[in-house]
């Protein structure tokens, strides 16, 4: 395993052109969804969770409502759905967690056919919180959890991801907690990001500044450290805004300064495992401004943009 630290010096990157590929206007649905939606195998996916019960949405490449379905597992009164991802093969899966009749907590994952419909719940192991999933080429299940005690603090030491098969049964872990900082107050699983490639899976964790890669047997490949804040040649960036991994494992990393009067800068830069550093940043000023970094569509990036109320594919050149 590789523990590399980057090193910025941003004021003297070179700029990457960005040409917007396609656009796609979006259903008025997902105005009501708080949830930033990812892009996953073909699908835009995102989740909503309220009073009135949770549910899962998805939408195709014309920016349509593909289907809405809601989450409901037998004898749960409340459920928190934390993510939902989509698979090779046109089915979906979705973690979340519930409340009984009497308060008692149990994590659940849920599977749906192609047309969204849930197909069955699959009760995880006690105290296992899932904040993300992702399937693999192989269309096995991978998950990023925390484990707590009874009394709600987090275990010291447990392996981070679970692998399922596709009928959701476990067939292994890996990642152990103390490839994190222990005792930091935040958890590597909490907001994080769960991607896969044909030869990897990685793990973006933003609370901790970090990436890490394995291969498709769980065995640690790297491990880096991504520092914060530092200073873009406008200002200073001190927060993740997303990130992806492309087909061809080229890594992208979205950054944001703090919000000042309702407006903030955003930057994009590819990460450059080799040197440690971020390369070229995208888009250059002048290019079409995206919001959000919604996942890879093989070699093209999907964001929204702020002069269209859309989906757009976008190829950094």
């Amino acid at each position: 395993m590789k523990i590399l630290a980057c090193l910025f010096v941003l004021g003297t990157l070179p700029a990457q052109t960005l040409t917007v590929v396609r656009e796609a206007p979006l259903d008025r649905t997902l105005a009501n969804t708080l949830v930033v939606p990812k892009w996953d195998h073909g699908v835009l996916l995102t989740h909503e969770t309220g009073d009135t019960g949770s549910s899962v949405y998805a939408f195709d490449r014309s920016g349509q409502l593909k289907f809405r379905t809601p989450i409901q597992p037998p004898q749960a009164v409340r459920i928190i759905v934390d993510d939902i991802a989509a698979a090779p093969d046109g089915t979906f899966a979705v973690a979340a967690g519930t409340f009984g009749p009497k308060g008692e907590m149990a994590s659940v994952l849920a599977f749906l056919n192609t047309a969204g419909e849930v197909t069955r719940y699959v009760r995880l192991e006690p105290s296992t919180g899932v904040f993300n999933l992702c399937f693999a080429p192989d269309g096995t299940l991978w998950a990023l959890v925390r484990v707590f005690d009874q009394s709600f603090k987090e275990l010291a030491q447990y392996n981070m991801l679970r692998h399922f098969d596709a009928s959701g049964r476990l067939v292994g872990s890996a990642l152990p907690r103390s490839t994190f900082a222990a005792n930091s107050g935040r958890f590597p699983a909490e907001a994080g990001h769960l991607f896969a490639s044909r030869d990897r899976i990685a793990v973006f964790a933003p609370e901790m500044g970090t990436w890490t890669e394995l291969s498709l047997s769980g065995e640690i490949t790297g491990h880096w450290k991504l520092p914060l804040p530092f200073q873009s040649s406008v200002r200073t960036l001190n927060r993740f805004a997303g990130a992806v991994l492309t087909s061809e494992n080229d890594i992208y990393i979205a950054l944001q300064d703090s919000t000042v009067n309702g407006k903030s800068t955003s930057a994009m830069y590819r990460f450059d495992r080799t040197t440690a550093t971020f390369g070229p940043r995208v888009p250059p000023p002048g290019a079409p401004y995206w919001q959000h970094l919604y996942g890879a569509d093989e070699k093209t990036l999907v964001t929204s943009l702020q002069r269209a109320e859309g989906l757009a594919w976008v190829r950094p050149d």
